[in-house]
């Protein structure tokens, strides 16, 4: 799977997600409503909310409808204060309405329920409202960011350090952004989120990055390798040329007059396939002592 198709699989594999027990949809719920930015309404027993993603205000409703079904709900809230109010665009934001009994009951429920795994329910939901995946050409950004509910990100950093994370924070614009960059780290975030065919092709863009990454090492060495070899074998050409002007090829020893001879017919030849050429073979070091000799030579004689 490319880069480009992730996002689209991680978010219809979040909203999808089946939390089968009342305290994981509360916590998810709690995760949600809390990582959203919101502001008094006119009317005291609503609080209004705003976000990027329609999904996640299905999310949020599918959740509390299934609760609603199930009995789990408070009769008042279900019945009379926790309806979808209105729904509005303003740019690519949306609007919607909570009623502030909803909100108490997902708090004092928050609040008494720390288990691990509520821990991470509630993750799932502040991930939905404020989280990102990223991959640029090179590295992986896992980011929680919010512009007003810095507290949600505090809960957030707490929950990942319980859990060995290791991440980054920071202040931004009067609110928090939380980061992870390790790939490894992300993808168990993913599948301890319960996203596991996220995980898994999180997990195999990992591989085929790493190849793609080796075989790039393998042809950057080899090209480095090949100019290294075509830079030295330029030198040494020049090399004999001066010794040809000089008349100091005919004054070399047998062994030095061969390295010479072999360089001059094998202009591209690398040090160490010339000195397997010789009549008797010598290793690559003994080649590059032999032309710091003939360079000595010349260079006395200028």
């Amino acid at each position: 799977m490319g880069t480009a198709k992730l996002p689209a699989l991680l978010w219809d594999e979040w909203v999808a997600y089946e939390g089968v027990e009342c305290d994981a949809r509360i916590s998810e719920m709690s995760g949600i409503i809390s990582s959203l930015p919101h502001r008094e309404c006119k009317n005291a027993d609503f609080l209004e909310f705003s976000c990027s993603r329609l999904i996640v205000l299905r999310r949020f409703f599918k959740l509390l409808g299934s609760l609603k079904k199930q009995g789990e709900v408070p009769f008042f809230i279900s019945e009379n204060r926790a309806m979808l109010a209105g729904t509005s665009r303003h740019g690519t934001r949306l609007t919607f309405f909570v009623a502030r009994e909803l909100l108490m009951y997902l708090g004092a429920h928050d609040v008494a329920h720390t288990s691990s795994a509520c821990a991470w329910n509630w993750l799932r939901g502040c991930f939905g409202a404020c989280g990102a995946l990223y991959m640029p050409r090179s590295g992986y950004y896992l980011v929680f960011r919010s512009s007003q509910a810095s507290l949600a990100i505090k809960k957030a950093e707490r929950i990942l350090k319980r859990a060995k994370f290791s991440m980054s924070s920071r202040v931004l614009r009067g609110g928090a952004e939380l980061i992870l960059r390790d790939q490894q780290q992300i993808a168990t975030f993913m599948a301890k989120l319960g996203l596991y065919q996220t995980t898994l092709a999180l997990e195999e863009i990992a591989i085929v990055r790493s190849m793609k990454n080796r075989a790039n090492m393998l042809v950057n060495c080899d090209h480095a390798n090949i100019k290294k070899s075509i830079d030295a074998a330029q030198k040494q050409l020049a090399l004999i040329e001066t010794l040809d002007r000089l008349g100091l090829t005919e004054q070399l020893s047998r062994p030095f007059r061969e390295l010479v001879e072999l360089r001059r017919r094998n202009q591209s030849a690398n040090l160490k396939e010339i000195g397997q050429s010789l009549s008797e073979p010598v290793s690559k070091s003994t080649v590059e002592y032999r032309w710091r000799k003939i360079e000595e030579l010349i260079f006395e004689n200028l």
